[in-house]
């Protein structure tokens, strides 16, 4: 009987410490990125009855009972709930603007636990983590070193949303682009009609060598003694043909040649590349007037590098190249939950599913209602730090005013003790 008087104040002290507790963590963690605050509700304990044996052995129950009453403290969490995004600048930052959560495993090739979060502050972890494989590959990761997951983009663009995610591998040494040697280049120009011989007149041009480097090349054009309509042509002071023109200034012959230059090499002495090209001269022109270029075309492409990121709308993560150019990469794994409020917390900011969450349902950015990618941006706390300290201030006077109760009774019960003396 006695313990009915002290049970409504012990568990309403008990209660309201819980609520204590979980407003200190929201309030400590108002600038942690990401994070989601929760709530204590109550939940009213009406009765909870106990029967009493008697002392002898295979006696029924007593007819003795003691009501209990009090209350039982439970937590909301408040994870769909958005925090205020914030610009960063910062490339590797992303923040998702609406519904849904990034994808991350503890393992770098899938096998470790899937955690969905909300903090963007992303970083690209060289070899992943301590002890993975490949110490020289660098994947994206989130803050705690779970491995982002996404999709890689193939066949020029396309991305298979229905397959398994996987982590994102950003070295340079996995997106480096060959590059594509120059074969044909076409140059249209007017050599003078009136220059002397024994002089010449240069031209510079360029062209990609067979390891994809541009590579600068020197044309001299020298008049003969012997004919005004005969010229000598040479490429970085090599004899490469002799160009002949008709008397209307065009060219007669030849149309095109074959060039094949070494050039020396970057890499080491001794190293030398090379380009083997046909150079269309059919434009060529013998006019009084001076050196002029109409014109210089060529094919070919440099080898090109992965220098940076930047993540588009729809999670697509874009590879920008040392050459100017970029190139989809990957596309981001957005997670959708029926009750995001149910999933489950662990430490780092992310989260478990549960059964009261649903399974993840993955699909890209902006598809089936999933928030768009916000790049150079961070979504902060959704802790508001005056809720926090008004739900404290009422905590506070209830857990007072519960051990209030608590002392009074004890009074009381020690009054009649008293009495009974």
């Amino acid at each position: 009987m006695v313990l009915g008087f002290f049970q409504p104040s012990v568990l309403g002290m008990s209660s309201q410490s819980h609520a204590l507790e979980v407003i200190s963590a929201n309030i400590a963690n108002a600038t942690t990125g990401g994070y989601k605050r929760s709530e204590t509700g109550f939940a009213s304990l009406l009765s909870n009855s106990i029967s009493f044996r008697s002392a002898a052995a295979g006696a029924a129950p007593g007819s003795a009972e003691s009501d209990l009453g009090g209350v039982r403290a439970y937590d909301l969490s408040r994870i769909s709930e958005a925090g205020e995004a914030t610009l960063t600048g910062r490339a590797l930052d992303v923040a998702i603007q609406g519904r849904g959560f990034l994808v991350m495993n503890t393992a770098i090739d899938g096998s470790g636990d899937t955690v969905y979060g909300r903090d963007g502050r992303l970083a690209e972890a060289v070899g992943g983590a301590t002890g993975q494989p490949n110490a020289s590959q660098g994947y994206l990761v989130d803050k705690n070193g779970y491995f982002l997951q996404g999709w890689p983009v193939v066949n020029g663009g396309s991305v298979d949303t229905t397959a398994a995610p996987a982590a994102m591998r950003v070295d340079p040494d996995a997106f480096t682009v060959p590059g594509k040697p120059t074969t044909a280049a076409r140059l249209a120009l007017n050599l003078p009609a009136g220059a002397a011989a024994g002089g010449a007149e240069t031209y510079d041009i360029d062209v990609f060598d067979s390891g994809g480097r541009q590579q600068p090349v020197t044309l001299s054009f020298a008049p003969s003694a012997t004919s005004p309509l005969l010229w000598t042509l040479s490429a970085n002071g090599s004899p490469a043909a002799s160009l002949t023109f008709g008397s209307d200034g065009k060219i007669a012959s030849p149309s095109s040649i074959a060039m094949k230059l070494n050039f020396a090499g970057t890499a080491a002495p001794g190293d030398e590349t090379s380009a083997a090209f046909t150079l269309d001269v059919s434009g060529f022109t013998h006019f009084d007037a001076g050196l002029s270029a109409y014109g210089y075309e060529r094919n070919g492409t440099p080898a090109a590098a992965l220098t940076g990121l930047r993540f588009d709308d729809d999670g697509t993560v874009v590879g920008l190249f040392d050459i100017g150019s970029s190139r989809p990469l990957y596309r981001l794994a957005i997670a959708d939950f029926n009750n995001p409020d149910g999933l489950g917390r662990l430490s780092g900011d992310v989260y478990a599913q549960t059964p009261q969450s649903g399974a993840a349902i993955l699909a890209g950015a902006g598809d089936g209602g999933r928030g768009a990618i916000a790049g150079g941006t961070l979504e902060q706390s959704n802790v508001d730090l005056e809720d926090e300290f008004g739900r404290m201030i009422i905590t506070q006077k209830a857990y007072n005013s519960s051990a209030t109760a608590f002392r009074t009774l004890d009074e009381m019960t020690q009054v009649a003790c008293n009495l009974r003396r």
